[in-house]
């Protein structure tokens, strides 16, 4: 499922479109059932997505579903105008690999990361640059505890995360 806020704003506005193409495109080359979220929020040691009415959803991998992703941004946004910001963005995903690309015999996590870079290259439109892919738990989650994600990194679980430089409008919103 793609869950999507209903209205957006600022850095929220471009997450939630990348979000909506990764999504479906995903839909269609990955099999299983996969989760998508926006930009999540650092509920002391959780990542936490706001669904709405005060109400925070967990983000982390849950083995009832072939995986999820969703956006983690830095703390600091910077500007050269007050009105066009950067942040630096992780694309997190969280995915068992067997049933996103089962029976395949190429390496499942070579290829599941390959496929995310290539389609996020695609739909970027000026949106943002790739800088680089972590599969490190410690490093994609810094700032959090990663000790309370029930996740190992051992196929056929996966996680990694692209690096994106993202731009966006203050005033942006949807």
């Amino acid at each position: 499922m793609n869950y999507k806020l209903d209205s957006t704003l600022s850095i929220d506005t471009v997450i939630q479109s990348v979000q909506n193409d990764l999504y479906n495109s995903l839909a269609i080359m990955w099999q299983g059932e996969l989760n998508g979220y926006g930009r999540v929020h650092k509920n002391g040691d959780k990542a936490e997505w706001y669904s709405g009415d005060g109400e925070y959803e967990d983000v982390y991998y849950n083995d009832e579903y072939s995986g999820n992703f969703f956006f983690i941004d830095s703390d600091s946004h910077n500007t050269d105008d007050e009105y066009v910001f950067t942040s630096d963005v992780k694309c997190v995903f969280m995915v068992n690999l067997n049933e996103i690309l089962p029976n395949d015999a190429i390496r499942q996590d070579v290829k599941s990361q390959n496929q995310v870079v290539e389609l996020l290259r695609k739909i970027a439109d000026q949106r943002y640059t790739i800088t680089g892919v972590d599969k490190d738990l410690s490093s994609i989650f810094r700032g959090l505890d990663s000790s309370v994600i029930a996740f190992e990194n051992i196929h056929p679980t996966h996680c990694f995360a692209v690096n994106l430089k993202l731009t966006y409008y203050i005033e942006d919103e949807c």
